[in-house]
C-alpha cells in the first residue's frame, strides 16, 4: 500500500482536527436526528496518540475537537512528548490510549496526570482477547495493536461515547447511537477481513515488526519478525541468510514492511532473496495525519488486510 509523504514540520506538534457544534440534548428515548448525530460530542476536547482511536472518536463524536498527537514519522513506541502535548493530555476532556502496558511510556505517564475522562483499550477489551508479544529480552508483554482486530474495538467505541457524554458532550443519545452504528460496521469489517484472509497458500508472514498477531493469528497465519522477537532492531547477516533460506524452502513470495521509515533489514532481505517487499502499516501514527484521517481507520485496515492477502496468495 502506498503511504502519504513524511510529515511537514508543522505536524511535529499536535495535529488539531476540530469540528465544533452544539445542539440541545434530546429527550430520553427519542431517536437521534441526522443533525444531532453530526453534532454529537460538541464542545468536548478529545486527545489521543493512536491514529485508530482518533478515527473512531471522529465517528462517535463528530462534533468534538479531536486532537491526534503526532511524532512526525518517528517511532511511536519511543514517542517523546513536547510540553504542549503534555498540556493537551492534562487538560483534555477525554484521553484515549492503549493502557498502562509500556507501549508509549511517556504518553502513559502523562495520562496518569490527566484531569479528564480516560479510555484505555486494554481495560475495555476482554483480558482473554489480549495477545502477548515477545519483547526479545526473555519476557512477554501485552501486544498493544488491538485495533488490528476491529471486533475488539466495538467495546472501545462504546466507551468513547460514554466518556464523551460524561465529559459534557451532547446530545448523549446521538453519541450512543453513533457508537452502536460504528460497532455494527466494525463487526462487518471483521467478517470482510476473514473473507480476504481465507484460503491462504502461505501460512508464514515475514514482517519487519511483529505487530500483526491480532490480524493474522485468528486466520492461522504466523508472523515472524525479520529482526527477531519484537522486530525493532536490525537483522545481522546470519539472520538474513537464515530467512533467505526460509523464503526459498517455503517459496514465500515476499516480506511485509512499513514504508517511509528506516526498515533496512526488510529491504535487505527482499533484495537478497529477490522477492517483493509488500508495504503495510500497523496504523499507530501516520506520517500524514490529515490524509489518513480523511480515509479513516476502516478503509486503511481493509487495505492492510488486502495487502497481506495478496502477499500470502489468499483465495477468498
Amino acid at each position: 500500500m502506498s503511504h502519504p509523504p513524511s510529515a511537514t514540520p508543522a505536524l511535529l506538534a499536535a495535529l488539531l482536527l476540530a469540528v465544533s457544534a452544539c445542539a440541545p440534548d434530546q429527550l430520553a428515548g427519542d431517536a437521534a436526528s441526522p443533525t444531532a448525530a453530526r453534532q454529537a460530542g460538541g464542545g468536548v476536547h478529545i486527545v489521543t496518540s493512536v491514529f485508530a482511536l482518533a478515527s473512531l472518536a471522529q465517528r462517535v463524536a463528530p462534533g468534538a475537537q479531536v486532537e491526534l498527537l503526532s511524532v512526525g514519522g518517528g517511532d511511536p513506541h519511543a514517542m517523546a512528548l513536547t510540553a504542549g502535548q503534555r498540556a493537551a493530555i492534562a487538560e483534555a476532556d477525554v484521553v484515549l490510549h492503549t493502557g498502562d502496558i509500556g507501549f508509549q511510556p511517556h504518553v502513559e505517564q502523562a495520562v496518569a496526570a490527566a484531569d479528564g475522562q480516560v479510555v484505555s483499550i486494554t481495560k475495555e477489551v476482554s483480558h482473554d482477547a489480549l495477545r502477548e508479544l515477545a519483547t526479545g529480552d526473555g519476557h512477554d508483554a501485552i501486544d498493544p495493536h488491538v485495533w488490528l482486530s476491529p471486533s475488539h474495538m466495538t467495546a472501545v467505541a462504546r466507551a468513547i461515547a460514554a466518556a464523551t457524554k460524561t465529559a459534557g458532550g451532547a446530545p448523549g443519545k446521538a453519541l450512543t447511537d453513533n457508537a452502536a452504528t460504528l460497532a455494527g460496521e466494525l463487526t462487518a469489517l471483521e467478517g470482510e477481513i476473514e473473507r480476504l484472509l481465507t484460503g491462504c497458500a502461505h501460512r508464514t508472514a515475514l514482517v519487519d515488526h511483529e505487530a500483526w498477531g491480532y490480524l493474522l493469528a485468528p486466520r492461522g497465519v504466523a508472523q515472524r519478525g525479520i529482526s527477531g522477537a519484537g522486530g525493532h532492531g536490525r537483522a545481522g547477516p546470519r539472520r538474513l541468510a537464515e530467512l533467505a533460506d526460509l523464503i526459498e524452502s517455503e517459496q514465500l513470495p515476499g516480506v511485509f514492511a512499513q514504508a517511509g521509515r528506516a526498515r533496512g533489514s526488510a529491504a535487505a532481505l527482499a533484495a537478497e532473496a529477490n522477492v517483493t517487499r509488500f508495504e503495510v502499516d500497523p496504523l499507530v501514527i501516520p506520517d500524514d495525519p490529515d490524509a489518513w484521517l480523511k480515509r479513516g481507520y476502516q478503509k486503511l485496515l481493509t487495505a492492510q488486510a488486502a495487502t497481506f492477502a495478496d502477499g500470502l496468495a489468499c483465495r477468498p
